[in-house]
């Protein structure tokens, strides 16, 4: 073996010229995608080959990409070489969806950024006002009991798992609904979601519309029907929203929410939103 440092790059050449741990090439040695083409037996010092910089090239090139390490034996043998081809379709898939997540990302963040715009200024208010909110997406479950903060952040919790589950991107903010009709009221956990899931029973498309709201303390909305009994008289039927009024800087102790009342401009009466597709008024959803 004398010599053959002048014939092989070492592992530490190889190291240095390439910006690469030593801890790193003796793990893709064990994964078995850059084996060194010898290992000195009595000292167990091991060299590589001008050629196998390309291989370490090509791996960066993986990382870079963000081709999970698992797959990397699917671009890189050292029976049948480099899938440069391959890995360039694959990559650029991968791409594309990643840039998918960011623009859904971007427009979470957009979203929550208005939104907490709309608080801040809607902050100092004192009783009713009217405001313009923009369409929503949302996802809503029953409540068994829309007192409890408990079964509230059960059900929210159960709403983040079936949007992963649908693929759909959860926004800020979340809260409780009410269905009021003469027959009873009912009371769902919503998260908004960005993506329509049109068909899905628990699905709800909110349009832009505008409300009338008041600042209330946390789940006021269970009580609505009885703060103002002369609004539901007037409005027999009802979809009432409350919705997180969280302003920057958050503190962590209980903070105000706002109670959004959906109704038809023009018209006297209020509508309820249909679980899983939309009523229809003057050709318009609401």
């Amino acid at each position: 073996m004398k010599g053959l440092n002048r014939k092989y790059l070492t592992i530490g050449e190889v190291s240095k010229i390439k910006k690469i741990s030593i801890k790193s090439l003796r793990y893709y040695e064990h994964i078995g995608i850059l084996v060194p083409v010898k290992i000195n037996p009595d000292n167990g010092y091991r060299y590589y080959s001008t050629e196998q910089l390309l291989t370490i090239d090509m791996i960066k090139f993986l990382a870079e990409m963000d081709i999970p390490l698992k797959e990397w034996h699917h671009y890189i043998s050292i029976s049948s070489g480099f899938r440069l081809k391959e890995l360039i379709e694959d990559s650029k898939k991968l791409t594309n969806q990643q840039i998918e997540m960011l623009k859904a990302r971007l427009n979470k963040l957009e979203i929550a950024e208005r939104g907490l715009k709309d608080h801040e200024k809607y902050h100092e208010y004192q009783g009713y006002y009217e405001r313009r909110i923009c369409q929503r997406n949302i996802m809503c479950y029953p409540m068994s009991d829309p007192d409890s903060p408990v079964d509230f952040h059960k059900k929210l919790s159960l709403l983040f798992e079936l949007a992963k589950e649908c693929h759909a991107t959860a926004n800020y903010p979340s809260g409780i609904l009410l269905d009021y009709t003469p027959d009873g009221q009912r009371f769902y956990a919503f998260l908004e979601i960005y993506e329509r899931l049109d068909g899905n029973p628990l699905f709800r498309h909110l349009p832009e519309h505008t409300y009338c709201c008041i600042r209330k303390a946390q789940k006021s909305i269970v009580h609505a029907a009885d703060d103002v009994p002369e609004y539901f008289e007037q409005h027999p039927y009802a979809t009432v929203i409350e919705s997180d009024c969280i302003v920057s800087p958050v503190e962590f102790k209980p903070y105000p929410t706002e109670l959004q009342f959906y109704y038809s401009v023009g018209k006297e009466k209020f509508f309820p939103l249909s679980h899983g597709e939309n009523a229809k008024l003057s050709g318009g959803e609401i």
